[in-house]
């Protein structure tokens, strides 16, 4: 394990957080302490696991792989056993993503950290990496960040602490070297490799290019090999003049190159990197890449740090949603206030997290984002935008959460057509959240809000609605629709009771 302290006061003594980075090529670890409101780095981590290496083409991560990742998150954790769950952050790339056998992975390494590991898709991933570069040097101007990881290329474009554009694309240094350059360092398999770079550029450039940016930085083990070559060479920065010379001693060598501040390891994979660079350097006709040494696990400690700046983010993408799917701001806010007062009524009984509340928030207040699409069919389409929607500071996990509470916030709950969660929460406490949505969804359906009960309870499968018995009396179309929800749950092995209070 590659350990670089910056300081030597015990990491315990103040506010300290640390952040993990699984990614495909290595793991990384972080620890900072918050000093008068800023982050100052105590120590920096790292081991090569190459994951996205034992990635098989039936897309199972092997048995060696498996068992690599497993060692290094040992002594990984050696490190954090001081700290609590809430000083710690672990997220999970490409590989993890991918890897059909991901779910069996996760389970042993969280037993193996004592912390829970969170998959991020690779907007997200594209976003914190922007956060990153941003907080660690001024990006006043548009600023194009290249991160070119194990088997995976995220790029993104922003100023200052705003994101204009973001992607994911799959390419790394690890998957390409593999696929391209196992049988040698030849100039038709360079010209295969970059050809199908730009193939997964092709997506994104004209999107890029309209946004458009006035510098460009690289972060992580592929742009720092790079960037070392670059100098040795002669060059100010990554350059196209810089990338060509290394293909051509790469090719003339067949690999087998000794450069300074370059290590056999890295020089093992640098063949993919660089030809994901030359298609990267040649698509977007980029003059010069400065090389900038923050990376994901600093842009999740600046998030960590930076408190409700994870929820601002959130929210934006909430509203950002709202605003594209013309969605009754008024309604939404009604299922919201609802669903709110219920999950307060139920908490306790169903043992309900403050997280789960986070969530069950977003979901009500979404819910109705598929009505523009078809209005029969509103839950199907909310889910199917929430899924799959690149909703930035939200997990894979969290999406799906989202998209199942919206999909079976009506209509019968189908429990074999759950989306399956990997881990975030248990699926009995989802059905819990998806039955109060639907409470919820049912108080304000008629668009002015019937009157809420006058308490709620629960145990075990049952949900109990007490309501003022004039109230049932006098609004009919209230005791149909509970007697109505009454039936589909029951049909899904639930019960709600509605008691009627003199």
């Amino acid at each position: 394990m590659e350990n670089n302290p910056t300081h030597e006061q015990s990491p315990l003594k103040e506010e300290v957080i640390a952040a993990l980075d699984l990614g495909s090529n290595s793991f990384h670890m972080v620890i900072a302490r918050i000093v008068e409101g800023n982050l100052q780095i105590l120590s920096r981590h790292k081991e090569k696991v190459r994951l996205a290496a034992g990635l098989e083409d039936d897309l199972r991560l092997n048995q060696e792989a498996f068992e690599r990742g497993l060692a290094s998150l040992a002594r990984f954790n050696e490190r954090l056993q001081p700290f609590e769950g809430t000083s710690v952050r672990i997220v999970a790339t490409h590989t993890l993503r991918r890897a059909i056998n991901a779910k069996d992975f996760l389970e042993q390494a969280e037993k193996v950290l004592s912390h829970s590991v969170e998959v991020i898709s690779g907007y997200e991933e594209a976003r914190l990496i922007f956060q990153a570069v941003a907080h660690n040097e001024v990006t006043k101007h548009n600023t194009l960040v290249i991160d070119i990881g194990g088997g995976s290329t995220e790029l993104a474009i922003g100023s200052q602490f705003v994101e204009h554009a973001l992607a994911s694309r799959s390419m790394g240094c690890v998957s390409f070297t593999q696929k391209y350059f196992a049988k040698g360092i030849t100039k038709q398999a360079f010209k295969k490799a970059v050809i199908a770079a730009k193939q997964e550029l092709e997506p994104i450039t004209k999107g890029f290019k309209k946004v458009g940016w006035k510098q460009v930085r690289a972060t992580s083990g592929t742009a720092s090999a790079l960037a070392e070559c670059a100098k040795e060479f002669g060059y100010d920065a990554i350059s196209k003049g810089s990338l060509q010379d290394l293909q051509k001693r790469l090719i003339e060598n067949d690999g087998r190159l000794e450069l300074a501040g370059i290590s056999p390891d890295r020089m093992q994979v640098i063949a993919g990197g660089l030809a994901v660079m030359l298609a990267i350097v040649n698509t977007f006709e980029i003059a010069a890449i400065d090389y900038s040494p923050a990376a994901l696990r600093e842009g999740v400690l600046y998030e960590m740090h930076g408190g409700l700046e994870h929820d601002n983010v959130r929210v934006r993408s909430r509203d950002s949603l709202q605003k594209r799917y013309n969605v009754d701001l008024h309604q939404a806010k009604s299922v919201n206030d609802a669903a709110n007062w219920l999950w307060h009524q139920l908490a306790d009984d169903w043992q309900l997290s403050a997280a789960s509340l986070k969530l069950l928030g977003f979901a009500a207040q979404l819910h109705e984002v598929g009505f523009d699409i078809n209005s029969s069919a509103i839950q199907r389409h909310s889910a199917y935008i929430i899924e799959h929607t690149n909703m930035a500071g939200f997990n894979r996990d969290e999406q799906l959460v989202l998209a199942n509470l919206v999909r079976f916030h009506r209509k019968r709950l189908q429990l074999n057509n759950i989306l399956p969660i990997e881990k975030l929460m248990k699926d009995k406490t989802l059905i819990r959240l998806i039955r109060i949505l639907r409470v919820a969804v049912l108080l304000n359906i008629g668009r002015h809000g019937y009157e809420l009960p006058i308490s709620a309870k629960a145990e075990g499968k049952v949900m109990t609605l007490v309501f003022d018995a004039d109230t049932l009396e006098q609004q009919q179309l209230l005791a149909a629709d509970l007697e109505r929800e009454s039936s589909l749950i029951s049909a899904a092995g639930f019960e709600l009771k509605i008691v009627a209070e003199t």
